[in-house]
């Protein structure tokens, strides 16, 4: 779960970073410079008062702001520039972890390069970068038998490993026979949880008219 709330950060701090890149002749600004009084933000903090800068809640509001500032900066950059290594500039081991399996995955994503991943330290976030990689590539060419290789992911360490694999390689398939509009009940039964199957069953079987291919949609009555 730890890694789930890490990743989703990541990702959240990418997309405010992709709308900045988006712009093609973005205003310089210099960072210190505080648009609305003209002034640095040193120069601000020294103008403040020392009964609040001495304070420990504007200490820690400090850090915080920082930290954020350190990490969203580095993440902009390496972003820009899709190049994971200018995460090793931050200080922070978390953080670097954390914008290094951003960038790779972008990369990894873009190229369709599963071997793209194999550079990543931490095993979670390697093993999250194959697992979207398998998932991409098996969506783009409607194979199921892709999502097989999901289970292979990782050698488990304990029984928790096993299940979460399985998990994984059963939303893949119902990921797959969901988004095909030639998908029948049939494909529903390579899900390996019961309850899984049933559900996928369902929705297929109450899928509306309108996700049907159009070859097979009755011809409509011609005036």
């Amino acid at each position: 779960m730890k890694n789930i709330v890490i990743i989703a950060s990541v990702l959240l701090i990418l997309a405010s970073c992709s709308q900045w890149t988006k712009d093609k002749n973005p205003q310089v600004v210099n960072p210190k410079i505080n648009t609305v009084s003209g002034t640095t933000y040193t120069q601000d903090i020294d103008s403040t008062s020392a009964k609040i800068r001495e304070t420990p809640e504007f200490q820690s509001c400090m850090k915080q702001q920082a930290t954020m500032c350190i990490q969203s900066t580095g993440m902009q950059i390496a972003q820009k520039s899709k190049d994971a290594t200018f995460c090793k500039e931050l200080s922070n081991a978390d953080q670097r972890s954390s914008c290094e399996f951003a960038i790779t995955m972008v990369n990894a994503q873009e190229k369709n390069d599963i071997k793209l991943c194999d550079s990543l330290t931490d095993m979670n976030y390697k093993k999250q970068c194959q697992l979207q990689i398998y998932r991409q590539e098996a969506i783009s060419k409607n194979d199921i038998t892709i999502c097989d290789k999901i289970s292979t992911l990782m050698a488990p360490t304990g029984t928790g490993t096993n299940r979460d694999n399985m998990m994984q390689k059963d939303q893949c398939i119902l990921q797959i026979v969901m988004s095909s509009k030639t998908s029948s009940e049939k494909d529903c039964e390579k899900i390996s949880d019961t309850r899984s199957v049933e559900m996928c069953k369902t929705m297929i079987k109450n899928r509306p008219m309108n996700t049907i291919p159009a070859a097979e949609l009755p011809n409509e009555r011609k005036n």
